[in-house]
């Protein structure tokens, strides 16, 4: 996952973390696109749409 599925750094309205996120996050398996993977990316465009926002 490159992190962009989540939310664009130009993008205002981006994703929450939600309950069904924290499911797929803890529930299904790495290779199903759930675990770390999924937990990581989530950071991972947290983090660029935030910097983007301090740019």
């Amino acid at each position: 996952m490159s992190g962009r599925e989540f939310c664009a750094p130009d993008d205002a309205n981006y994703p929450k973390w939600s309950t069904l996120n924290g499911f797929v996050w803890k529930l299904l398996p790495e290779r199903a696109g759930g675990g770390f993977p999924y937990l990581s990316a989530y950071k991972d465009a947290w983090v660029l749409y935030t910097w983007g926002a301090w740019t």
